[in-house]
């Protein structure tokens, strides 16, 4: 697989699809990596030359220092630099969707449209940074394993596919336990950091479509309709029996919408 560098910090990605063809940036949400959109990339594949990256702290891109979300903006940009694309349609959820909003205000000339998934508008509250912080401390105690799979995994999934696809499930759990230390950490203070973008969302020029699964509990469709409603001609499309980490739970429905938007 191909690895960009930026400063130090390798960025893992694989890349897919016919060279010359219109370019699709996907990225994941926290705790996870790009294999989420495995079954998207199959059904983009054909068309699209598709751009899985895995972000700071995730899958094969280590977090060789702290960071913030600026840093993940900076590292898409690199992975298509290295490319040598001008322009690409993004396609994120939660995590993801917010680099590729913060990337659509920043750079606009280089998004062509923009899918946010599972996004939220606002800066962690008080609460959420407390919690945050004292999770990122016990993992430092701890470590992983004890902690993240029964913490993370009803967050990540709907209840429909923690019910339903059990082995699936287990794999994830597997997948959290095994994620190193100090990486989640990074990861987690880097998320509990993040900007508010509510207040500027307005200033989003590109064709966007926000996404959201029905049994998201982690940001529920109220967030989505928020987002919607601040970017202009934005449309909404919900998507049942599906969770956070909606391409894995139900990777037809949202397989298809992102195929519509990109046609």
């Amino acid at each position: 697989m191909p690895v960009a560098e930026r400063a130090g910090q390798p960025i893992d990605y694989s890349a897919q699809g016919p060279s010359g063809a219109p370019v699709v940036a996907l990225l994941h949400n926290l705790l996870t990596d790009r294999t989420v959109f495995s079954a998207q990339v199959a059904r983009l594949s054909e068309r699209f030359r598709t751009l899985a990256i895995d972000l700071r702290g995730h899958g094969g891109t280590p977090a060789r220092r702290p960071f913030a979300v600026r840093d993940l903006v900076e590292d898409v940009l690199c992975v298509l630099d290295r490319e040598q694309v001008q322009t690409a349609f993004l396609c994120g959820i939660s995590l993801g969707a917010q680099v590729g909003l913060e990337l659509a205000l920043a750079q606009p000339a280089r998004v062509r449209g923009l899918v946010a998934m599972a996004p939220h508008p606002d800066r962690a509250s008080a609460r959420d940074r407390v919690m945050s912080t004292l999770g990122a401390a016990a993992v430092c105690l701890l470590g992983p394993r004890r902690l993240l799979p029964r913490a993370a995994l009803p967050q990540l999934f709907g209840h429909t596919f923690r019910s339903q696809a059990k082995a699936e499930v287990a794999a994830w759990a597997d997948k959290l336990a095994a994620r190193g230390r100090l990486d989640t950490v990074r990861a987690l203070r880097a998320w509990a950091a993040r900007p508010a973008l509510a207040d500027r969302l307005a200033r989003v020029r590109t064709r966007a479509l926000v996404v959201v699964g029905e049994e998201d509990t982690a940001h529920p469709v109220a967030l989505a309709e928020r987002v919607q409603r601040a970017i202009p001609g934005a449309r909404l499309a919900l998507v049942a029996r599906a969770g956070h980490t909606l391409t894995l739970e139900n990777p037809h429905e949202t397989g298809r919408l992102i195929e519509e938007f990109l046609a």
